[in-house]
């Protein structure tokens, strides 16, 4: 009798599998269909949506034999039905890449299990029990093991302590062995669900070095900028971009190593060293490593060229200063080999030469400005330099120099110097107009036969009275609290640019004004005493004494 129920179990276990497969493939070829039957995209943001809108891969349903054994596990009469993925599954940090192939073996694993079951029975007429079993699975980067527990079924054997770490270390898995882990592949909780026993330490890969630009690379190439109203600047180009000694140009991080990791094996991972950046360093920069930072050496005109940025101390400008250029507005001595055309301006902190002429434009320098062929200024154009003007010939022009003035020719201009004015050289004819000057005035030709009137002064010019009342007003600010030892400092250096300037204004009684020619009508002052000349004068040497302004031989 016994025989003939072990035999009656054993055919019923057989065809509840064939049953519950059958069933199991009918539900899967259904979905399969169903999904063939959708409508396909018909265009890319349909195909977007639908790729979407997959099932994630843990919503994949477990094949039969793993629910046919957890079904007689669990000793259910009747069939789950379908089963996602992620019920046989604790954790979240799961690698699903290699989740599918695991879930393959674990499912033919379950089914030789059963076989084997089965084999028994058939066997051992009265023993148709099971121990349990597990599979233990890492995935290609060896950073994690996983394990899955076939629990005994009809009173089998469950795993031991032992057993369990004689798999694993069968498996060679030798490091991050997860605390607790023995137990956990007991309990009926972790029972026919993939859970993790070992970590890995991942490496920690070096950071590339990065570089931080302060600057573009249009730096030094003129652009053509759309303004809002859609028209375009012709004469800012934005192209010349100042920079000064000791700005920082770049900044950088450096490339790191990193630290190597571990896997569940024993195995060293090594980490990928950072990448190190070129650095764009040129001409009159330099790199402080330490700092992280590439700085100017150099006042002058930033440009980038060759992949490098350079600091350039002259700028030159092959043409003229036009549409092509701009405006030009630098730190730098700037050399233009051709003309400064009408409207444009000219900005320099250092020298301004130009070997051409200039129309009617703005010229602005810190220190000197030499002209080769001249400036026709049309009563608008301005020229102020730093230093000394020197220039072919002056035409109208408005000028006001710290320095001196020479050239071959003034005509109709308006001239103020903080020191000499000489006209010469040349022609030497000084025409209309009027000149200011703090220490003389020297010509060949003054007025003409016509009888235009030109103004000659020999006074302080309303620069130097505006930086003399500055200084003032700084000294007396600094005089009344002085609080540190860079103060004191200042107080003197402003003490003693006063005290020079007061004795630039005593020299002015040594003035004079000398020249060839003088034609009437010219009028002549020093400091405030004025006097025409009426008839023509040669060779004269003009200048003020106690009783007036004097008229003496040159």
């Amino acid at each position: 009798m016994k025989d003939q129920k072990n035999a009656k179990n054993r055919g019923s276990d057989s065809f509840l599998f064939s049953l519950f497969h059958r069933l199991m493939n009918t539900k899967e070829q259904e979905q399969s269909d169903a999904a063939e039957e959708q409508e396909k995209p018909k265009d890319v943001e349909t195909a977007e949506k639908a790729e979407h809108d997959l099932p994630d891969i843990l919503d994949t349903p477990v094949a039969s034999e793993l629910l046919f054994y957890r079904m007689k596990w669990k000793e259910m009469t009747q069939p789950e039905g379908a089963v996602p993925l992620r019920n046989f599954i604790h954790g979240e940090d799961i690698p699903k890449e290699d989740i599918l192939k695991w879930m393959e073996k674990a499912s033919k694993k379950a089914e030789e299990l059963l076989e084997e079951r089965n084999r028994r029975m058939e066997a051992d007429a009265g023993d148709d029990s099971l121990d349990a079993d597990l599979m233990i699975m890492t995935p290609k980067d060896g950073l994690s093991a996983w394990c899955f527990v076939f629990p005994p079924l009809s009173g089998g054997k469950n795993l031991s302590n032992v057993s369990i770490m004689s798999e694993i270390t069968a498996h060679g898995i030798m490091t991050g062995i997860e605390k607790g882990c023995l137990e956990l592949a007991s309990q009926d909780e972790f029972a026919m669900k993939w859970f993790k026993i070992a970590q890995g330490t991942p490496p920690v890969h070096g950071e590339d070095a990065v570089l931080t630009e302060n600057y573009p690379h249009t730096a030094g190439t003129p652009q053509l900028i759309e303004k809002e109203d859609g028209n375009v600047d012709f004469h800012e180009l934005n192209w010349v971009i100042k920079i000064n000694n000791g700005d920082e140009i770049c900044s950088f991080t450096h490339a790191t190593k990193g630290v190597d990791g571990k896997d569940v094996f024993g195995r060293v991972i090594k980490a990928k060293i950072g990448k190190d950046v070129r650095l764009p360093d040129g001409i009159n920069t330099v790199v402080k490593k330490e700092e992280g930072r590439i700085l100017s050496l150099a006042d002058g005109m930033l440009s980038y060229k060759n992949g490098k940025f350079h600091v350039s101390e002259l700028l030159e400008i092959r043409g003229d200063v036009a549409t092509a250029t701009g405006n030009i507005d630098a730190h730098c001595d700037v050399l233009i080999q051709g003309n400064i055309l009408s409207g444009y301006t000219v900005k320099s902190l250092g020298n301004i030469i130009v070997k051409g002429m200039v129309d009617r434009s703005t010229v602005i320098a810190g220190k000197d400005v030499y002209i080769a062929y001249g400036m026709a200024g049309g009563g608008t154009g301005t020229l102020d330099a730093g230093g000394t003007v020197r220039c072919k010939y002056l035409e109208n022009v408005n000028v006001r120099a710290t320095g001196d003035v020479i050239t071959e020719s003034i005509v109709n201009s308006q001239v103020s110097c903080d020191r000499s004015i000489f006209v010469n050289t040349g022609r030497g004819a000084v025409v209309g107009g009027r000149l200011l000057a703090m220490d003389r005035i020297e010509a060949k030709i003054i007025g003409n036969r016509a009888h235009g009137n030109t103004v000659l002064l020999i006074e302080p010019s309303v620069h130097f009275q505006e930086i003399k009342m500055q200084l003032g007003i700084e000294y007396a600010n600094i005089s009344s609290s002085i609080r540190n030892e860079e103060e004191k400092e200042r107080k003197e250096t402003l003490k003693n640019l006063l005290d020079e300037m007061e004795e630039r204004e005593k020299l002015l009684k040594n003035g004079q004004i000398i020249a060839d020619i003088i034609y009437p009508v010219a009028e002549v002052s020093f400091q405030g005493l004025s006097r025409i000349i009426e008839r023509e004068e040669n060779s004269v040497r003009l200048f003020r004494d106690a009783e007036g302004i004097q008229i003496g031989m040159k």
